[in-house]
């Protein structure tokens, strides 16, 4: 075997060269594995920025269609409210924050009877929903929110499935059913004074004609009468009982007909002064009408004027007939802030027997850099009569109730309709031996620098 020549090892010169020579050989390498290491690179920040943009696709995707999910769940009319399986919520849709007036942050992650709080002597349990979930749809009840104000609501829970069929947690839908109801209350109103209005046309047809004829034989018999006093009485009774049935059919007809609102912006200070000047004080000479408004602003709203002056002269005549005694009928009006409690649904806010004032209770104290064009105006009449009864009290408002000899009992009931209609409020104090006092709440829907132009 031939050794191959290595040549001189003790050569520096040679050792320099064969050391370049394996420097150059290894840099060659490096240099091509250098660049095959770039070109893998460059393949994998391509394949990465196609991921990246794939995934920002679909980021992009699914951003979309939560925002989108998000929108459908918040514009739809039922509050939703999702729990996990430790009943914590997880999910809380603006309408369940209107509904219970909260903010949903506050509650994520807490438990949920922290929010629902079924009324006690409720036929629902919430713990019974979660053991018998199947028995959950569509149950009547009420619920408590946190203000203590109680809401009816028509409740359905169902579960929350993942892809397969596992349960993760548990959906609550709540409609709320005030505006329904009120809905179906005004719908059987309408149905009551339809059938009032037919009956009282029947009524006025079948009476009215006959009593055209007794009034006009008993004025022939008053007149043949002349020189007969007692007898000549008792045919001018006769007609004053006609004119009484004659009034009491007549508004029985006003009362049945519907209501046509013609609404008109107006000032309110003047539209009662018209009522004032208006009304036959004569015969409650002792009794004194004072407005008392303050000079500070010009209550105006957007009524039908008319029938805002039937309600303050049938109140007026209410406390006009009350007064038994020298006294002041006193008709003020004042600005309340925005309403508290959910009452949209009450016209009647409450009747006291008490002459203080409740309605602090009801709506904030006004303030025009807070509440801008969204107040209330409080307009109320006062007397000094003997006062209502409690139990009379809880009726005065029902057609065909009153406790005058010759009332009709639709005064109070018709000034109540019109109330209703136009969706104002009302309340009434009265203490027996002090007087009773009747508040109208009208909202107003001008701003404080328009009202002031009026």
């Amino acid at each position: 075997m031939v050794e191959k020549d290595t040549g001189n090892i003790n050569d520096p010169v040679e050792l320099l060269n064969s050391a370049l020579s394996f420097f150059n050989d290894n840099t060659q390498k490096l240099t091509q594995a250098y660049s095959k290491l770039e070109d893998e690179v460059a393949s994998i920040n391509k394949e990465l920025e196609n991921k990246n943009n794939q995934l920002q696709q679909k980021i992009t995707e699914v951003d979309h269609i939560k925002s989108h999910l998000e929108n459908v769940l918040n514009s739809i009319s039922t509050a939703v409210v999702a729990v996990d399986l430790n009943l914590n919520i997880i999910l809380i849709n603006k309408q369940a924050e209107t509904l219970f007036h909260i903010k949903a942050n506050d509650f994520y992650n807490k438990k949920v009877d922290r929010l629902i709080v079924i009324k006690k002597n409720s036929n629902v349990n919430m713990i019974d929903w979660f053991d018998n979930i199947g028995l959950c749809a569509d149950i009547e009840t009420v619920v408590i929110c946190e203000n203590g104000y109680e809401i009816e609501v028509s409740l359905t829970c169902t579960d929350i499935k993942n892809g397969s069929i596992n349960k993760i947690g548990y959906l609550i839908l709540m409609r709320d059913l005030r505006e329904i109801k009120k809905l179906r209350q005004k719908a059987r109103r309408a149905d009551r004074l339809v059938a009032l209005g037919e009956m009282a046309a029947r009524v006025a047809h079948e009476i009215r004609n006959p009593l055209g004829g007794i009034e006009g034989f008993a004025s022939l018999l008053a007149r043949t009468l002349q020189n007969d006093a007692d007898n000549k009485r008792l045919a001018e009774y006769i007609m004053e009982g006609v004119k009484s049935v004659n009034h009491i059919v007549t508004s029985l007809l006003d009362y049945a007909r519907p209501i046509r609102l013609k609404k008109n912006t107006f000032s309110v200070r003047e539209a009662v002064l018209e009522v004032c000047n208006n009304i036959n004080l004569t015969r409650t000479p002792t009794v004194r009408v004072q407005l008392e408004f303050s000079r500070l602003f010009e209550p105006v709203i957007t009524a039908d004027r008319i029938l805002f002056q039937q309600v303050i002269w049938n109140l007026m005549s209410n406390s006009l007939q009350a007064a038994q005694r020298p006294g002041i009928i006193k008709i003020t009006c004042n600005r309340l802030g925005k309403l508290k409690r959910q009452v949209d649904d009450c016209t009647l806010l409450f009747t006291k027997n008490s002459l203080d004032f409740y309605e602090a209770d009801f709506f904030s104290e006004f303030d025009d850099k807070n509440n801008g064009s969204k107040f209330w105006y409080a307009l109320s009449i006062s007397d000094q009569g003997e006062g209502i009864d409690p139990d009379t009290k809880e009726k005065i408002f029902y057609p065909f109730y009153t406790t005058k000899e010759n009332g009709t009992g639709l005064g109070l009931s018709t000034a109540y309709k019109i109330i209703e209609e136009h969706e104002w409020k009302i309340a009434v104090n009265s203490q027996i031996g002090r007087g009773t006092r009747f508040t109208i709440f009208l909202p107003n829907n001008i701003s404080i620098f328009e009202e002031a132009a009026v």
